[in-house]
């Protein structure tokens, strides 16, 4: 399959099964995923009846030689472009100097005839099957001006421009075999085997069957199969494949390492957590192989476009004889008119970028996802663990009068030792530094974006914002020391025994170290509105969006944040939201493209996202709106420049300037054009502060 064209003609076929409910066609992997009714499943000859009819074949093999062989055909990518640049030169020269028209003279018609239909014959099949889906395909429009050539007795036209159509079939496919090699080498990258210790002894298995628990050995050189906890030994560990991070880092013993990473200088012992398609390396596969099924908005009008291109070209070749230009003339018309440049330029680019992106450390799951990145107005952002490290530290503790405050940290602490927000950490380490004793609790209560509550030695315990447990103003020694660290840009928790507030805790987060560059550049990529949403008091809000120059809220519950998106959205703002946690959830599903960072260990937040940056790194963020900008802009020039090439070319053929040859020669121009304006896009697919397209 080379284009939507072919999906389309496949999906229909399949459809027509009385047993199938739905399909659906994924152009980049060449695969066919069928639903069908409970109980009455297709039978796998129907299935390849359907696709064989539809003019394809179902290749036999294993998954990994379906990947050699996409990778395979690139490699002679360039002898393509080169043959059907010779061959185009060749036979215009000949057709120049009248070699062709001669032949039609002194070979007998009928040898004639038969050349061209065999010629033909590839696309005749996939002809028949358009004409019993009732649709005419633009695959079918040159052949038609092929054999209004052979009426008109000039066989040798018909006949090149049948080679010249299947020449520049050849480059069309390499076109889009060139991003389908990149999210293969991506499958390439995943381990098969692991080495699984059982006693004594280790023994090779497939990676996919390893049982969670499972103590997999990896040797200095060897792929990580699985995700899992180091339990014994110490390497340097790359783990670009996953993070696109190049330089190795140190990994020991208490260490998360991830499948598909590759160790340096020593042997470890892991102890198996996720495997094969559950494994973070392997949802990046997944999401990538899926990401075509969501695919653009400009797509789908492309289609549209598409559908009613060859209609409308065909009847303009029928009233093109019919009023007097002759056969010849219409045959130029059909043959002149390419739409396979309109139908390929958004899957190759699409492709390309999301495979690129992944190799980078950016997974975007849907080419959707990555039209409306290049279109953001709006650029939301969580604070904590997000803008900040998510490492924060107690800086100060005030308790009111007859409470301590080892005391107040030891309660704070056995009420949030349960809790995953990087808040809740800190203290935790706080009163382990002051060896405080951390007891159990019951009825453990989270409540997010507000705090956590618990019943701990018959009293209820609370932790958490001032919104939610400061209805009436603190007393005035409380009230004092809140106010001191909202205007430092402090965190503050406040902690209540039964209702009764008792203290305060003011934590302080670093800034990520990349963060503050990074939306130096954002700002200068003219978005119009970046804003800070976070739980965190308002002041703490405003203080740090006042250092990076933008606007900040705070003092926001998980569903207030959404509220903030659908205020943009309303607007008809296009909205990114960017998060890390589970109080981020609701915003990012709800925001046009939802950004999760750092999210290999926040699964929430990367369902929920449609991007996802696999390593902490605030730079991918401008990288990827910049290469999104890119590959929509080189989407739009290749469109226009497909849109007006035909127009003129169809503009010549009509006034009969243009023989069919040179008309076919004419055909492959567009193609050339998207192949290598697309190969730049594939080669680099942009970084940020990079306008170039």
């Amino acid at each position: 399959m080379d284009c939507s064209d072919c999906a389309d003609r496949l999906r229909g076929a399949v459809l027509s099964l009385p047993s199938v409910d739905d399909a659906e066609v994924l152009l980049g992997m060449e695969e066919l995923h069928i639903r069908y009714r409970r109980g009455a499943s297709p039978a796998e000859s129907e299935v390849r009846r359907a696709v064989h009819q539809a003019g394809f074949r179902i290749r036999d093999g294993t998954a990994n030689s379906s990947s050699t062989s996409a990778r395979a055909e690139p490699t002679h990518a360039g002898v393509n472009v080169a043959a059907l640049l010779a061959a185009i030169a060749l036979l215009l020269f000949a057709d120049r100097l009248r070699i062709v028209s001669d032949a039609d003279h002194r070979v007998p018609p009928a040898i004639g005839v038969l050349i061209v239909v065999a010629l033909a014959w590839p696309t005749l099949k996939r002809i028949v099957a358009d004409a019993r889906a009732r649709r005419l395909s633009a695959h079918s429009l040159p052949v038609l001006g092929a054999g209004a050539a052979l009426i008109v007795g000039t066989w040798t036209s018909a006949a090149l421009v049948l080679i010249l159509v299947r020449l520049a079939d050849l480059v069309e496919r390499a076109a889009i075999q060139r991003s389908r090699v990149a999210m293969h080498a991506l499958e390439d990258l995943r381990p098969h085997t692991a080495n699984v210790e059982h006693g004594d002894h280790v023994h090779t298995v497939l990676a996919d069957v390893v049982a969670p628990g499972a103590i997999v050995v990896v040797r200095p050189g060897e792929r990580v199969p699985v995700d899992g906890v180091i339990v014994d030994g110490t390497a340097m560990v790359d783990q670009s494949a996953l993070t696109g991070d190049p330089l190795p880092s140190r990994c020991a013993t208490g260490d998360h390492i991830f499948a598909a990473s590759i160790t340096h200088g020593g042997v470890i012992r892991i102890r198996a957590e996720t495997v094969g398609a559950n494994s973070a390396f392997g949802r990046v596969v997944s999401a990538v192989e899926n990401a075509e099924a969501d695919r653009p908005r400009l797509a789908g009008a492309v289609d549209r476009l598409a559908r009613w291109y060859a209609p409308i070209i065909l009847a303009v070749a029928c009233g093109c004889w019919l009023f007097g230009r002759g056969a010849l003339s219409a045959a130029s018309v059909l043959i002149i008119a390419c739409s396979c440049s309109l139908i390929v330029t958004v899957p190759i680019a699409t492709l390309a970028s999301i495979a690129a992106a992944a190799r980078r450390g950016t997974l975007i799951k849907s080419g959707r996802a990555l039209e409306s990145l290049a279109a953001v107005d709006v650029l939301l952002i969580d604070k904590t663990g997000t803008l900040t490290a998510g490492a924060p530290v107690v800086v100060d503790v005030e308790a009111i009068e007859g409470f301590g405050e080892g005391e107040l940290l030891e309660l704070a602490a056995c009420v949030e030792q349960h809790a995953p927000h990087p808040l809740a950490r800190a203290v935790c380490r706080a009163a382990s530094e002051r060896d405080a004793t951390v007891r159990p609790v019951d009825d453990f209560v989270l409540v997010a974006g507000a705090g956590v509550a618990a019943s701990l030695g018959g009293a209820r315990v609370a932790v958490g914002s001032e919104r939610w447990l400061c209805p009436a103003p603190a007393p005035s020694e409380l009230a004092a020391a809140l106010e001191r660290w909202r205007q430092k840009g402090f965190s503050t928790m406040v902690v209540t025994r039964d209702e009764t507030l008792i203290g305060a805790i003011a934590v302080a987060d670093r800034l990520r170290p990349d963060a503050e560059a990074a939306i130096r550049l954002l700002r200068a990529m003219e978005i119009g509105t970046i804003e800070i949403l976070t739980g965190d008091h308002a002041d703490a809000a405003t203080a740090l969006a006042r250092r990076l120059g933008i606007s900040g809220r705070g003092g926001l519950l998980p569903d207030e944040k959404l509220a903030v998106v659908q205020e943009y959205q309303r607007r008809k703002l296009t909205v990114a939201m960017i998060g890390d946690g589970t109080n981020d959830v609701l915003a990012l599903a709800g925001a046009d493209a939802g950004i999760a960072i750092g999210a290999t260990g926040v699964a929430v937040a990367s369902q929920a996202a449609d991007l996802v940056l696999l390593r902490d790194d605030w730079m991918l963020v401008p990288d990827a709106i910049a290469m999104a900008r890119r590959t929509m802009r080189l989407v739009r020039m290749n469109l226009a420049g497909s849109v007006l090439y035909n127009l003129v070319a169809v503009t010549l053929a009509l006034s009969g300037h243009v023989t069919p040859v040179f008309a076919a020669a004419a055909h492959t121009i567009p193609d050339l054009g998207v192949l290598a304006n697309s190969a730049r896009l594939m080669r680099n697919p942009g970084r940020a502060g990079g306008g170039s397209t």
